[in-house]
């Protein structure tokens, strides 16, 4: 009877962790949606590029911190799951003291190579002062990110991720409200969103230690527990992950700065406004991805493989039929969507460049979650070297191609085709593959969800451009609406039946009745 209830629980606070995530991201949509012409209309196309360029060049800094934190969160978890108190907080104290002296190390490193950043990087004159003192403004921000994370890892070890997910939704309308308010009494600056990440991390990081104070109260923080010789198996266990993390960078981060150098300022802007909801919508399945973490952990600790196989198999359909709508809704009516949203930009452009993207992205959604599996069994040695193989040739390729392709359009669809082309096949062959050996598993385990959310997807397409070209009257905000509620009907009808098994769909019934009852 205990094992049912544990096993009732579980699934309750997953399907609340997902629910909360969902709304989450949906909030973080909405408010791009409105607050992105706005930006772009007091900053104009170029500048609003830098934003996207100032945040991958953060991405490279943090690289230097990723092979300890990357792999902290594991290593703690299991000890406080094991009832092993001592070495959890051995491992947390570790990882703090560590990323402090991070911190103050890139501070200072990276604020000094502000005053060359215009010799780096091609800036308009007019927007020189503006720019560095934004990278200043991020890199403070990084290290208060630095110090402040560590005590997001409660919600994590309890499970409740439905906490982080609504800390994160006041903190996505404390951004909105403080974008707003200087954009619209004060003259447009870049800077503001470094002001206004400074404000949110420092929201973020109060939060946090009142969760971390209410959920661990066990663990604890002190230099007597600091230890090199955890900092430094740490560093060793996620050293796999810093290749994998510079492999994003190359697959994502470069893109931005290679469209600065070979095309230009504007259209580093135009490559960066297409990539927004790409990245937005990855985000969103990344966080979802992560509500099933806690859940692999629990199992993996208890040696739970048949339980763990069922959950991942799960995870795989639940993401498959949540990513087909967004995927469907992009495709067939993407181009209204950017003809309302930016009407003063070029539509066309705007629309084939996402649409590239997004069949990258209709193989990465689903599988998501099987990237953890890595991090879970500590094989993240082979899984890194697959992925900076595929972003070291995917950039070799990239670059190759712009020195000889000569008119602007095609460098960007080479720049974003590339990228793609490599993704879907590291989608279909590695990761399903390799995931399954690790926990020895059948070869072909997770081919059949995947394939089966490609089905869901491309059915979903289809009945949305048959209702668009036959039912769908105009080109407007309402028409568009319509069009998007119509594939959010079908997907979540339709694709049930296609996306989840009969067990699946029972579990989401079974959750919803539960809670019109409690209503």
């Amino acid at each position: 009877m205990a094992t049912i209830t544990i096993d009732q629980n579980s699934k309750r606070q997953m399907a609340v962790n997902i629910v909360s995530s969902v709304c989450n991201y949906g909030l973080a949509v909405a408010i791009t949606f409105f607050l992105t012409p706005y930006i772009i209309s007091k900053l104009g196309t170029a500048a609003y590029g830098f934003l996207g360029l100032s945040n991958n060049i953060i991405a490279y800094a943090a690289l230097i911190t990723v092979a300890l934190n990357s792999m902290s969160g594991r290593f703690i978890t299991l000890k406080y799951h094991e009832g092993n108190i001592h070495e959890a907080n051995r491992y947390l104290s570790s990882t703090y003291f560590a990323n402090l002296a991070f911190a103050l190390f890139t501070t200072l490193l990276l604020g000094g190579c502000t005053f060359f950043l215009e010799g780096l990087i091609n800036i308009p004159p007019n927007l020189v002062a503006d720019v560095k003192f934004l990278f200043v403004l991020l890199f403070v921000n990084q290290s208060l990110s630095l110090l402040s994370g560590v005590f997001g890892i409660s919600t994590f070890i309890k499970n409740r991720l439905d906490w982080e997910n609504v800390r994160g939704m006041i903190g996505t309308i404390l951004r909105t409200v403080l974008l707003i308010v200087m954009y619209g009494f004060f003259p447009a600056q870049l800077w503001y969103f470094g002001l206004t990440a400074i404000v949110c991390t420092l929201y973020v990081a109060f939060v946090n230690w009142r969760f971390y104070c209410r959920l661990t109260p066990e663990l604890a923080i002190s230099r007597k527990t600091f230890d090199m010789t955890h900092v430094w198996e740490l560093t060793k266990a996620g050293a796999w992950n810093l290749l994998s993390s510079l492999s994003n960078i190359l697959n994502q981060g470069f893109e931005l700065l290679l469209a600065n150098i070979f095309v230009g300022a504007y259209a580093m802007g135009i490559l960066s406004i297409t990539k927004a909801l790409p990245l937005l919508i990855l985000g969103i399945f990344g966080t979802l991805a992560n509500n099933f973490a806690p859940v692999y952990v629990k199992l993996y600790a208890d040696k739970d493989f048949d339980e763990l196989r069922r959950k991942l198999l799960q995870s795989v359909r639940i993401l498959g039929l949540l990513s087909s709508i967004p995927i469907a809704v992009i495709f067939s009516y993407g181009d209204m969507f950017y003809a309302n949203w930016l009407p003063d930009e070029n539509i066309r452009l705007l629309y084939w460049l996402t649409a590239v993207s997004f069949v990258g992205t209709q193989f990465a959604l689903p599988s998501e979650s099987l990237w953890y599996i890595f991090t879970l069994t500590n094989r993240v040695k082979r899984a890194s070297i697959n992925l900076i193989e595929n972003a070291s040739l995917t950039f070799i390729i990239v670059v190759i191609g712009l020195f000889f392709i000569e008119v602007d359009t095609l460098k960007l669809f080479w720049i974003i085709s590339v990228r793609t082309v490599l993704g879907v096949c590291r989608c279909l062959t590695f990761l399903p593959i390799y995931g399954a050996k690790v926990l020895d598993f059948p070869r072909f385990t997770f081919y059949r969800p995947i394939l089966r959310s490609v089905l869901s997807s491309l059915t979903l397409i289809a009945m949305s451009l048959l209702f668009r070209h036959f039912c769908l009257i105009g080109s407007g905000w309402i028409s568009l609406i319509v069009g998007c509620s119509v594939t959010v009907i079908i997907g979540l009808t339709v694709n049930l039946r296609i996306a989840l098994n009969p067990s699946d769909r029972a579990w989401l019934v079974n959750f919803i009745n539960r809670k019109l009852h409690k209503q």
